[in-house]
């Protein structure tokens, strides 16, 4: 199955696709699966739609139809998986660049409102650490008028690229809206091939990840998630009102006070217990049961 028919095959029949949070779930995986020269999807992907800006640091969605924020022709394309600061192109038009490279930048001074061009070429987060120190930070566009502004402030300064704050996270998203910093990719990956590898792959050979076209059809991960609870007994004795329901109240605050102190409530023991997991065949897929 495609990566989207499989995260709608693992949602409907079971959790999700697999979130990998260490290398002893990466091993599970591994152990479990026969040494062929296959892929299988996890629930890993790369968006290259989630933006941040570097004042306020909220993920927000600049897709190709955005009001005032407008991409460049073909952009944005996450070059060689190494694009992921934003720079202005011939003033108006968004491209997405490696962070690394230098380029002039602007700033934004919140103290009397005003747009500051630097010529002097830096990297993103050379240009965001000297924004920072002399003015506010890098700038945001934010609305049609400081749009306006900014084009007043790149007007006639014939600078080709100029970073603004924009920028994202790579591989920052797992199909169950969790969070997972492990990674395990192979030499060389991710390297976004012809600019539309945007979902992560297991090699069945190797244990090793790769990012792969969205649309190929390939084995798959699920997962079904089980959740743990302890359960705490306690006999209380007092000479007050048990039945006032002020009473009640305080023993509830204090026995739950007391609890977490202690770390003893744990609704979920962990955030996802890999109770099942699965391997489906993207051919075999409508055959395969839930165990």
């Amino acid at each position: 199955m495609t990566w989207t028919e499989a995260q709608s095959y693992c949602r409907e029949h079971f959790t999700d696709l697999v979130t990998i949070y260490n290398s002893n779930i990466n091993q599970l995986l591994f152990s479990m699966t026969p040494r062929i020269s296959a892929d299988a999807w996890l629930g890993l992907y790369n968006d290259r739609y989630s933006w941040k800006w570097s004042m306020e640091g909220k993920l927000f969605y600049v897709g190709s139809k955005h009001e005032f924020l407008i991409w460049a022709n073909g952009q944005p394309d996450c070059v060689n998986a190494k694009e992921y600061c934003v720079a202005l192109q011939g003033q108006t038009q968004m491209d997405d660049r490696p962070c690394g490279d230098s380029y002039p930048f602007l700033c934004y001074n919140a103290k009397n409102t005003s747009y500051i061009l630097v010529k002097e070429s830096r990297s993103w987060s050379e240009a965001q650490s000297y924004c920072r120190t002399y003015h506010t930070d890098l700038t945001s566009i934010r609305s049609k008028e400081e749009k306006s502004n900014i084009t007043l402030t790149l007007n006639g300064s014939g600078v080709q690229y100029v970073w603004i704050g924009l920028y994202r996270d790579p591989w920052a998203f797992w199909s169950d809206n969790t969070t997972s910093t492990f990674t395990n990719w192979m030499p060389y990956q991710p390297d976004n091939y012809n600019s539309n590898e945007y979902c992560g792959a297991f090699n069945l050979m190797t244990g090793k990840w790769a990012d792969v076209f969205c649309g190929v059809r390939v084995f798959f991960f699920c997962f079904t998630a089980v959740t743990k609870q302890t359960v705490l007994k306690m006999k209380l004795q007092s000479e007050a009102d048990m039945h006032s329901t002020e009473i009640q109240q305080q023993v509830s605050q204090q026995v739950s006070s007391s609890v977490t102190n202690t770390n003893l409530t744990q609704v979920q023991t962990m955030l996802h217990v890999f109770h099942h997991l699965h391997i489906l065949s993207s051919c075999q897929a409508s055959c395969c049961q839930k165990d």
